[in-house]
């Protein structure tokens, strides 16, 4: 018997050549949403305002 856990939370199980149905006890496990390319690069950009914010260069903030 081999158990697939996949990264999207679904589970089968193989057992001689057959996939075999499978019940949840509970819930299967939920990933993250995925975040986008904008997501992160505003998440990115609101760090590098808030260094140089805090070491007061004037600099990297005129060109944000």
């Amino acid at each position: 018997m081999t158990l697939y856990h996949f990264v999207g939370g679904g589970m089968t199980v193989h057992y001689k050549d057959r996939i075999l149905q499978v019940t949840a006890y509970g819930t299967y496990p939920i990933p993250d949403p995925a975040e986008d390319e904008k997501t992160i690069d505003a998440r990115i950009d609101r760090v590098i305002v808030k260094v140089a914010q805090q070491a007061g260069d004037r600099k990297i903030l005129a060109l944000m």
